[in-house]
């Protein structure tokens, strides 16, 4: 099942033929790969010629190389003409030892234009940063948005309003906070009556998978950790407070008074391993009146929701301001935004949001119609006497409205928009 992925595609198309390597960077499974696929079908609709593109993704056992030089020498001999344009995709580039060589010295040929993927903050923190110099574009993959889940689940309906006649919208988004937006998982949906019903047991047997595969090759193995119960029970601490604050001495002081010994800078590499693979995203706290970034009250959210509660074995309706307030960051870095959670002398606000021209300020909530719901949520917005825009996104808003200048807003409306 391949589903648009338009705004990445764009992206890509934006740096096409510039003197840029463009790497696609994000979990396993987000679509890295079905991107690649996506745009070289773009390229040739564009006219461009098959002859004119290489793909090899070095997940396939077919493309084995023993170092750099092999890959270097595999690519000259099948472009044949170093006159003509070839664009060149290389998928999970990082198996390759000393792969950085290959690209640095493919790049130095006008004719190649050069795409890359990895699954590991790795990939540009060492040698090929280095090697390319401020030379390529990072551009970062997440799951799928609600939009495109709902897209991929029903391809034939491209009218929102259309669909919402058809289907239990507030269902299908708890589907989707349930199990998640790694794209594969819509094709373990059974069709009943012309609804998209998830199939619970393959979409855990596949998050288990996935889960295991992150934890094995790109942490275990990247990172030589052999204690994998440990790495574990991390994992799952971090997961269950997700949107809480979170000290790497608080993460110690709960596992060393549960009999799991540990040490803080254990736990400070695992978490350092657990963002280069793209699983989790550390976010800083910002103080608005003293205008800096604090050293402490940082928090950490998940890239795939449905990965959170196999782990846990968790619903959304346990804990449904958890996971709303996770899908509000991942949806503001797709919109691509500099996120940040705000503190307003004793106050916090949930998103500071960063854009290009503009910044906002935003706080999530399950449900506000309740009266004193409501004023919890206005006093930090309020407090703040600048004239940035400020809103509240909570769950079953029957339509937007202004209170007291903050702009509140029905969740799910905001995320189709």
């Amino acid at each position: 099942m391949l589903i648009q992925r338009d705004d990445y595609i764009k992206r890509l198309d934006a740096f096409r033929d510039q003197d840029l390597i463009k790497i696609v960077t994000g979990l396993r499974r987000s679509g890295k790969s079905t991107l690649f696929n996506l745009y070289i079908d773009h390229l040739k609709k564009d006219g461009i010629k098959a002859s004119s593109i290489l793909y090899i993704n070095f997940e396939d056992p077919n493309f084995i190389f023993n170092d750099s030089k092999e890959l270097y020498d595999y690519v000259i001999q099948h472009t044949k003409s170093s006159t003509a344009k070839h664009y060149l995709f290389f998928d999970e580039i990082q198996t390759v030892p000393d792969f950085q060589k290959a690209i640095n010295g493919l790049r130095l040929n006008p004719n190649f234009d050069i795409y890359i993927t990895g699954s590991n903050a790795y990939l540009l923190s060492g040698e090929l940063a280095t090697l390319l110099s401020g030379r390529y574009i990072e551009i970062h993959m997440l799951p799928l948005s609600f939009k495109e889940y709902l897209t991929g689940l029903y391809p034939e309906i491209n009218n929102i309003e259309v669909l919402k006649r058809k289907i239990n919208l507030q269902q299908v988004f708890l589907d989707y906070l349930n199990y998640g937006g790694l794209p594969q998982t819509l094709s373990y949906y059974e069709n009943k009556d012309d609804i998209a019903i998830p199939n619970v047991t393959n979409i855990r047997d596949y998050l288990e998978n996935i889960f295991s595969t992150v934890v094995y090759k790109d942490i275990m193995l990247r990172h030589n950790v052999t204690d994998k119960a440990l790495l574990e029970r991390i994992v799952k601490f971090v997961l269950d407070n997700i949107g809480q604050p979170i000290s790497v001495k608080k993460i110690v002081d709960t596992l060393n008074a549960n009999q799991a010994k540990t040490s803080f800078y254990t736990v400070e590499n695992y978490l350092t391993a657990l963002q280069e693979c793209f699983l989790i995203y550390k976010v800083d706290r910002y103080d608005v009146r003293g205008r800096e970034l604090l050293s402490t009250g940082f928090k950490y959210y998940v890239a795939d929701l449905g990965l959170r509660n196999y782990l846990l074995g968790r619903n959304a309706k346990q804990d449904i301001g958890q996971m709303i307030e996770n899908i509000v960051y991942l949806e503001l870095a797709r919109r691509r935004f500099s996120v940040q959670i705000g503190k307003y002398d004793n106050l916090e606000v949930d998103f500071i949001a960063h854009g290009a021209d503009d910044t906002e300020y935003i706080q999530v909530s399950a449900d506000v119609s309740d009266s004193k719901t409501m004023a919890r949520e206005l006093e930090p917005l309020s407090s703040i006497r600048d004239n940035y825009p400020k809103r509240i996104l909570s769950l079953g808003q029957s339509s937007e409205k202004d209170v007291d200048g903050v702009r509140v807003r029905d969740l799910m409306g905001w995320l189709l928009d």
